[in-house]
Protein backbone atom coordinates (compact mmCIF):
# COMPACT_ATOMS: atom_id res chain seq x y z
CA UNK A 1 0.00 0.00 0.00
CA UNK A 2 1.59 3.33 -0.83
CA UNK A 3 0.17 6.45 0.72
CA UNK A 4 0.95 9.91 -0.34
CA UNK A 5 2.52 12.64 2.09
CA UNK A 6 1.32 15.76 2.32
CA UNK A 7 3.05 18.10 -0.05
CA UNK A 8 3.68 20.40 2.93
CA UNK A 9 6.30 17.49 4.03
CA UNK A 10 10.19 18.13 3.57
CA UNK A 11 12.40 15.76 4.69
CA UNK A 12 14.82 16.96 7.44
CA UNK A 13 18.24 17.02 5.57
CA UNK A 14 16.90 18.16 2.14
CA UNK A 15 18.35 20.63 0.09
CA UNK A 16 15.47 23.50 0.90
CA UNK A 17 16.85 23.43 4.85
CA UNK A 18 19.94 23.69 3.44
CA UNK A 19 19.52 26.66 1.02
CA UNK A 20 17.41 27.95 3.76
CA UNK A 21 19.88 27.80 6.27
CA UNK A 22 22.36 29.52 3.77
CA UNK A 23 20.20 32.14 3.14
CA UNK A 24 19.97 33.40 6.37
CA UNK A 25 23.63 32.84 7.26
CA UNK A 26 24.06 34.98 4.64
CA UNK A 27 21.79 37.60 5.47
CA UNK A 28 23.43 37.54 8.71
CA UNK A 29 27.15 38.33 7.30
CA UNK A 30 25.07 41.20 5.16
CA UNK A 31 23.56 42.59 8.06
CA UNK A 32 26.68 42.94 10.13
CA UNK A 33 29.12 43.01 8.07
CA UNK A 34 29.34 47.64 8.44
CA UNK A 35 29.13 46.91 11.89
CA UNK A 36 32.23 44.88 11.96
CA UNK A 37 33.73 47.72 9.21
CA UNK A 38 33.07 50.15 12.03
CA UNK A 39 34.01 48.48 14.97
CA UNK A 40 37.48 47.76 12.77
CA UNK A 41 37.67 51.45 12.53
CA UNK A 42 37.50 52.22 16.29
CA UNK A 43 39.99 49.58 16.96
CA UNK A 44 42.41 50.80 14.62
CA UNK A 45 42.02 54.17 15.39
CA UNK A 46 42.30 53.27 19.22
CA UNK A 47 46.08 51.69 17.88
CA UNK A 48 47.15 54.46 16.38
CA UNK A 49 46.44 57.20 18.31
CA UNK A 50 46.09 55.96 21.85
CA UNK A 51 50.24 55.33 22.13
CA UNK A 52 51.10 58.68 20.51
CA UNK A 53 48.76 60.29 23.48
CA UNK A 54 49.81 58.42 26.36
CA UNK A 55 53.07 59.30 25.72
CA UNK A 56 52.36 63.27 24.74
CA UNK A 57 50.31 63.30 28.25
CA UNK A 58 53.23 61.50 29.67
CA UNK A 59 55.84 64.12 28.89
CA UNK A 60 53.37 67.12 29.47
CA UNK A 61 53.65 68.20 26.41
CA UNK A 62 50.72 70.96 25.36
CA UNK A 63 48.44 70.49 23.04
CA UNK A 64 46.63 73.10 21.01
CA UNK A 65 42.69 73.41 22.01
CA UNK A 66 41.46 73.10 18.71
CA UNK A 67 43.64 69.13 18.56
CA UNK A 68 41.13 68.33 21.48
CA UNK A 69 38.51 69.69 19.23
CA UNK A 70 39.29 67.58 16.31
CA UNK A 71 40.05 64.53 18.18
CA UNK A 72 35.71 64.57 19.86
CA UNK A 73 34.96 64.72 16.45
CA UNK A 74 36.90 62.32 15.08
CA UNK A 75 35.97 60.13 17.83
CA UNK A 76 32.13 61.34 17.71
CA UNK A 77 31.57 60.88 14.05
CA UNK A 78 33.15 57.13 14.46
CA UNK A 79 30.90 56.35 17.19
CA UNK A 80 26.82 58.11 14.58
CA UNK A 81 28.90 55.29 12.38
CA UNK A 82 28.91 52.21 14.68
CA UNK A 83 25.26 53.57 15.91
CA UNK A 84 24.32 53.42 12.87
CA UNK A 85 25.27 50.23 11.21
CA UNK A 86 24.12 48.54 14.22
CA UNK A 87 20.69 50.40 14.05
CA UNK A 88 20.06 49.52 10.46
CA UNK A 89 21.04 45.83 10.95
CA UNK A 90 18.77 45.51 13.68
CA UNK A 91 16.44 46.45 11.31
CA UNK A 92 15.05 50.18 13.10
CA UNK A 93 15.59 52.39 9.97
CA UNK A 94 13.76 54.88 11.08
CA UNK A 95 16.44 55.43 13.54
CA UNK A 96 19.22 54.69 11.81
CA UNK A 97 17.93 58.05 9.44
CA UNK A 98 17.42 60.22 12.10
CA UNK A 99 21.10 59.49 13.04
CA UNK A 100 21.56 60.00 9.36
CA UNK A 101 20.76 63.47 9.30
CA UNK A 102 22.50 64.12 12.68
CA UNK A 103 25.72 62.66 11.17
CA UNK A 104 25.15 65.48 7.94
CA UNK A 105 25.22 68.14 10.25
CA UNK A 106 28.75 66.60 12.15
CA UNK A 107 30.03 66.24 9.02
CA UNK A 108 29.13 70.02 8.42
CA UNK A 109 31.52 71.33 11.39
CA UNK A 110 35.03 72.21 10.59
CA UNK A 111 37.46 69.35 12.33
CA UNK A 112 40.28 70.68 10.32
Amino acid sequence: MITKTPESYVPRHSATTHAAASTRLQSLYVHYFFVAMASLFIAITALGFVPQLVAIHASHIQLHWFTHVHGAIMIAWLLVFLAQTLLAAKGQLKYHRQLGLFSVGLAAVPAG
